[in-house]
């Protein structure tokens, strides 16, 4: 495991964090449907969780492109359903983080 394993899923794992507390505080405002709200929360420690299991089998990864895929159109929806548009600099910029963490956990692997 190299250094950028480990800061690919240091930021993994902050980023799973950040979604579970988004999806806490959307069930307590109450501004989204619940059960999207739950679902983002639960996947966001799936993230977290996936991002250590990484650690005992890389297969995971599929997991962890899994939730990605999904938050990114849960994210889109709720998006939409609060403002009434989809604003695509914040979504393009969540692709992005979520490009570079996985780069970075599966350099070793694929880009080496």
């Amino acid at each position: 495991m190299t250094f950028t394993f480990w800061i690919g899923t240091i930021l993994a794992i902050l980023y799973g964090i950040a979604t579970s507390i988004s999806g806490f505080l959307q069930i307590k405002a109450k501004e989204i449907a619940k059960w999207s709200a739950i679902f983002m929360a639960i996947l966001g420690v799936l993230v977290c969780t996936s991002s250590i299991l990484i650690l005992i089998n890389i297969k995971i990864i599929c997991l962890l492109i899994s939730c990605f895929i999904l938050i990114h159109i849960i994210a889109i929806m709720n998006g939409f359903y609060l403002y009434g548009r989809i604003n695509i600099t914040h979504h393009i910029i969540r692709l992005l983080i979520t490009i570079l963490i996985l780069y970075l956990i599966l350099q070793d692997y694929f880009f080496s």
